[in-house]
């Protein structure tokens, strides 16, 4: 843990002098916290194999209302707490994953809709054959990654860190299918037919009227 005090006091140093924080710094304090999860982990492994108290055990929630300093820490509390250090490290992992999964369905919608309005703009041939192409592509990408959202939301290790029902479906698994979804879907149907896109288009008229 002298590394991670080290490049703790490094970076809170640099913040008190306004000083920018470089990937250096930052380097240092990940891979020194990464040093001190693997040596906790080589204790907690030989407790997780014996079996302990759950981290959301009355007991052990009533022991971590008023926590002493770590010299009057008994054995369980010290356990417990090297478990969510641990626990924070896969938190930040599946945080980056879950940046990157952002940014590539953002894309992909993005592209769809790109697309579309390509197909639209310019007399690609065969059309009609490539709308379809589209359509399907849609479809099987809509299907692949509703799945890995209902597994991600179904996930006892997810739902635990995000504090909902494992193996159930809850609310927030539909935000993220109509956030990325609904946009691409409205310009699928509104290309692929011309009286979806003349109503639509009848809606958004008087607005664009209004504005010349």
């Amino acid at each position: 843990m002298e590394e991670v005090r080290s490049a703790i006091s490094e970076i809170v140093s640099l913040e008190t002098q306004d000083c920018r924080i470089t990937c250096n710094e930052a380097g240092k304090l990940n891979a020194a916290l990464l040093e001190a999860a693997e040596e906790m982990m080589d204790g907690l492994s030989k407790q997780w194999i014996k079996g302990g108290a759950d981290g959301e055990h009355p007991d052990v929630l009533k022991q971590r209302k008023d926590l002493p300093n770590w010299a009057g820490l008994n054995t369980e509390q010290r356990q417990m707490l090297a478990a969510e250090f641990v626990a924070l490290r896969f938190v930040a992992v599946f945080r980056y994953v879950s940046l990157q999964m952002r940014n590539l369905i953002s894309m992909i919608s993005v592209g769809f809709m790109l697309a579309l309005l390509a197909l639209k703009s310019y007399p690609f041939q065969p059309r009609e054959r490539i709308g379809w192409w589209l359509v399907i592509a849609f479809i099987c990408l809509g299907a692949a990654l509703t799945y890995v959202f209902m597994e991600m939301d179904r996930d006892a290790t997810l739902s635990r860190i995000s504090k909902t029902d494992a193996n159930k479906l809850d609310r927030e698994f539909f935000w993220p299918l109509l956030r990325f979804g609904a946009l691409p879907l409205f310009a699928i149907i509104a290309a692929q037919f011309p009286a979806v896109s003349s109503f639509l288009f009848s809606w958004v008229q008087p607005a664009l009227d209004s504005v010349h």
